[in-house]
């Protein structure tokens, strides 16, 4: 059986045939010989569609076979028909899950122990003390949606082996995707080709279960549902009692522009207070996030850096302070505005 999905994740019609069949309980079970249907794993959610306009009960794959099960019997040529919005749904899913794991992994160091690709999306961590759940959430949040937003290509390729066993030669063929600048990834499902097709992507709950992490997300054409479902309600309140709305708008406007400015009144304050030559301030124990860094522009020689668990945020005009200071860590940086560099430093 040739599974196409694999290499062609935009076909959502195929005209095949059937090689095989048995009737398990009452239901029949079909092998074609091609197939444009992803049988699913126990973490994610095979494909759904229909065969000759019928629909397709399940999907699944038993010794590399793909079985399609339908309630009717079929013979000879049958044409498929793939529901591609969840296709597609599920692919922006798995596709925003690798970015996410990543950057778990490259921020925190953190590697993902399980998840769920399914109607609702989660993966867990381990949990190691000293982490801002909120700051975590808000920078993970961050992180991936620039990723996404930066529209780069998401490649799909083979390798080839083969195997030995009892005196036969087994053909072997894996499946990988590969991410720019991230890790490369064997994959038994299909992904999206380029980043900007997620659109978005939002953890909207993270809690701590005894000994891990759990994050929900949501992403893609079903983020953008909710999204709407949400201004929709909005709207319907706003038309029945507008004045409510508006002032509930404003203050939140203006909150937020007090809390930017205080956060960067507070930054600039110790840097007056500093010498204005000194190459290093420690704003370990200020209440600050490491986002509050690209408030503020520093002066000529300074070099600003809170203390994590795992790594330390830092955040310059001048590089060559980093490598003086910490000679034994690594710069990963991960932005470059004003002027100056915000990254973390983890050991070499």
């Amino acid at each position: 059986m040739k599974k196409v999905y694999l290499e062609y994740p935009y076909i959502n019609s195929l005209n095949t045939k059937v090689i095989h069949q048995k009737i398990i309980n009452g239901e029949y079970h079909f092998e074609l010989e091609q197939t444009i249907f992803f049988p699913g794993t126990e973490k994610i959610k095979s494909d759904e569609g229909w065969i000759n306009q019928k629909k397709i009960i399940r999907i699944y794959e038993e010794n590399n076979k793909v079985y399609h099960v339908l309630k009717e019997n079929l013979s000879g040529s049958v044409q498929l028909d793939l529901d591609w919005n969840k296709r597609l749904q599920r692919m922006q899913d798995h596709s925003s899950l690798l970015i996410l794991k990543h950057y778990l992994k490259e921020i925190y160091n953190l590697e993902v122990q399980d998840y769920k690709i399914n109607n609702q999306c989660y993966l867990s961590v381990s949990n190691k003390e000293g982490y801002n759940l909120d700051n975590m959430v808000n920078r993970l949040n961050t992180l991936t949606n620039n990723y996404i937003l930066s529209s780069l290509p998401i490649k799909s390729y083979f390798e080839e082996s083969t195997r030995k066993e009892e005196g036969k030669t087994y053909q072997i063929r894996k499946h990988f995707i590969k991410f720019v600048n991230l890790n490369n990834y064997p994959c038994q499902d299909t992904l999206i080709q380029n980043s900007s097709e997620i659109r978005g992507f939002y953890i909207n709950n993270a809690a701590i279960h005894e000994d891990k992490i759990v994050f929900e997300y949501i992403c893609g054409n079903q983020l953008f549902d909710q999204w709407a479902r949400i201004v929709n309600e909005v709207r319907k309140d706003a038309s029945s009692n507008p004045n409510l709305v508006n002032k509930f708008l404003n203050e939140n406007s203006k909150l937020t522009e007090e809390n930017t400015l205080l956060k960067s009144c507070l930054i600039d304050s110790i840097l007056k207070d500093s010498d204005s030559n000194c190459t290093e301030i420690d704003l370990s124990n200020l209440p600050l996030i490491p986002e509050d860094f690209m408030l503020h522009k520093p002066k000529k020689n300074v070099f600003a850096y809170l203390k994590g668990k795992d790594h330390i945020y830092f955040y310059t005009n001048d590089p060559s302070h980093i490598t003086r200071q910490f000679p034994n860590k690594t710069m990963i940086i991960l932005s470059n505005e004003y002027d100056s560099i915000y990254g973390i430093l983890r050991d070499k």
